[in-house]
């Protein structure tokens, strides 16, 4: 090969990649449909941090945050003298922000997102799920793509080297799921709550929420344990780590407790009280409130066991704001309480047509009105296809259970019959050890891939044919 041509080829290998670039870039920045879902929200709440002046009270976490927080109420309970005379010297004045959204985007990667807006006097509070993902620092680089689309670039140098690697290597998935979506329409189906227009100005989740969606009042697959293998490294590294930058921006960090459903609380008093032991005796932690209060009745509950109803976010937010105030000097503080009954949203969205089957071969619970899908029957191991109907023996099937298809080698299909993926909901590691597809109705692709539940599976969900 001659000179010649070595440099022929060189200059057009850069082409190439430039090219290639440019076109990610270009199809970085199209807007999809997920601007408009649960996760699009994370753009605005990055705004309001930006903008909101003075002193603040910063609530961090998944989304056990949004659910369980009235923003209003602890804005007037930390208002100006006039209104509120007793209050505290140190706690006049304050405006709230919540900044919490999804536990998948990680307690850590929040906390560094959140980092350069930090005002001298800020009180920031994190309320991690008592689950591992939130607790560590764990970090899926698919969901940061999905809320902040090309705005994710502008975070690279800021995560650490892990974090990097992850986002970045997430970014050709992304890309490739947007190729996807866009192909096949901008219909996302009927969210439920799970959409952008379901925050109110605070970053709260404002719409009503009445009464506990969940079979037997709490979910089995998602149980609730107070283990010292929580007290983990990585959780007192990085908030201890972070507590430090906030000292020396004059401000001050807390850890406390999202709101836990009691009916899937596994761990006896003396255990909680181990653990919350262990947590107040490091002296790189300063935790806020207990852990029993923020145990609370499962009628207060809606969806998941962390996520509350609207009487129950009055409520948690009752107990977060005497945390706080006891914090400050005043524990006697107790602001009214009023629930406000609007329109409620009706997550569960409505089916377009009724898919009868007898649930041969798939392992299922049958609640009073329901069917959760737990997995597939023996006989069937070596199946390389499922269906799950919509119903089962009259049954709606409402949910698929953590794992249930994990570890099935053979298995290349399953093919969910309902067109809204907001009536049934899935568990996680539903396909660990397992390379099949997600397949479900013609047009519903994008609904699938943006709902909050599914699109954990996003780039394995594709379109019956």
């Amino acid at each position: 090969m001659t000179r010649l041509q070595k440099t022929f080829i060189c200059i057009f290998v850069f082409i190439y990649v430039l090219a290639l670039l440019a076109a990610g870039l270009v199809l970085l920045a199209i807007p999809t449909p997920y601007s408009e879902t649960y996760l699009g929200e994370l753009p605005v709440k990055i705004e309001r941090l930006k903008t909101t002046e003075g002193k603040r009270v910063i609530l961090v976490g998944g989304s056990a945050v949004p659910f369980g927080v009235d923003s209003s109420m602890i804005a007037g309970a930390f208002s100006d003298e006039e209104k509120v005379p007793e209050l505290p010297g140190r706690l006049k004045g304050y405006e709230v922000v919540d900044f919490g959204l999804y536990g998948s985007i990680g307690s850590k990667v929040m906390l560094e997102i959140l980092e350069p807006y930090i005002h001298k006097g800020d009180i920031i509070i994190v309320l991690p799920e008592m689950q591992k993902d939130s607790m560590s620092g764990f970090f899926e680089g698919k969901y940061l793509w999905q809320a902040l689309g090309a705005g994710a670039l502008r975070y690279v140098f800021r995560l650490d080297t892990d974090e990097r690697n992850m986002l970045l290597n997430r970014l050709p998935v992304f890309l490739l799921d947007k190729i996807s979506m866009l192909g096949g329409g901008k219909d996302t189906g009927d969210p439920g709550i799970y959409a952008k227009d379901s925050f109110n100005e605070y970053g709260d989740i404002g719409a009503f929420r009445a009464d506990n969606t969940m079979t037997g009042g709490f979910d089995p697959d998602n149980l609730i344990t107070f283990d010292e293998k929580y007290l983990v490294e990585d959780l007192i590294s990085f908030t201890g780590s972070f507590g430090r930058k906030c000292h020396e921006k004059g401000a001050k960090l807390y850890l406390g407790y999202a709101p836990m459903n009691a009916a899937a609380v596994t761990s006896p008093v003396d255990e909680i009280d181990k653990y919350e032991s262990g947590l107040r005796s490091n002296p790189d932690i300063s935790l806020i409130g207990c852990a029993n209060e923020a145990i609370m009745d499962e009628s207060f509950f809606y969806d998941t066991n962390y996520h509350l109803n609207s009487e129950g976010c009055k409520e948690y937010t009752v107990r977060l704001i005497k945390w706080i105030r006891a914090e400050y000097g005043d524990p006697t503080y107790t602001p009214p309480v009023e629930i406000e009954e609007t329109t409620e949203t009706d997550d569960a969205g409505g089916q377009s047509k009724t898919l009868e089957g007898s649930g041969e071969g798939l392992r299922y619970e049958e609640g009073e009105d329901s069917i959760r899908i737990t997995g597939i029957e023996e006989s069937m191991a070596e199946a390389r296809e499922v269906t799950i109907p919509v119903s089962i023996n009259g049954k709606k099937v409402t949910s698929i259970a953590d794992g249930s298809f994990a570890g099935y080698s053979n298995l290349k299909r399953i093919i969910i019959e309902s067109s809204e993926p907001a009536s049934v909901r899935v568990g996680r590691y539903l396909l660990d050890g397992c390379d099949a597809s997600v397949v479900v109705p013609k047009g519903a692709s994008s609904a699938y891939k943006t709902n909050y539940f599914w699109s954990q599976y996003s780039e394995r969900i594709s379109e019956e044919e």
